[in-house]
């Protein structure tokens, strides 16, 4: 079977919270119109919004060791294939990324799974 040079994009932002689980159903992001065109629709290679959800003291985002890197406290994703076109003289979007849409090992298989299948024969 010949190896496949499969992708996905990622436009990552972040946000200091308190206590992830007291923010709702989600992450409000606003993104900047050519931001929005940017993950929007369908691409040859599928792109994601990620919103990495990071403690209130930069002290606490990582530890390095030799045998680990340890991130807190978590990642959420959300595809924008399906949003709708933004509308003549908008400015700027504003999207929700999904708490129910934790950004696993799992799911990243399925990211480039889906990516996978979708490369021209």
């Amino acid at each position: 079977m010949p190896e496949l040079d499969v992708q996905i994009s990622l436009q990552v932002k972040s946000r200091r919270v308190d206590n992830p689980s007291a923010t709702g159903a989600g992450f409000p992001v606003s993104l900047s119109v050519e931001q929005y065109r940017r993950l929007r629709g369908r691409r040859q290679v599928p792109c994601y919004l990620v919103m990495v959800v990071v403690p209130p003291d930069p002290r606490d985002f990582a530890r390095v060791e030799e045998q680990a890197l340890i991130l807190r406290h978590s990642a959420y994703w959300l595809s924008l294939e399906q949003h709708v076109p933004v509308q003549q003289g908008q400015k700027s979007v504003t999207v929700t990324v999904p708490r129910d849409n934790l950004l696993t090992i799992d799911v990243l298989h399925k990211l480039f799974g889906r990516a996978c299948e979708e490369v021209p024969a």
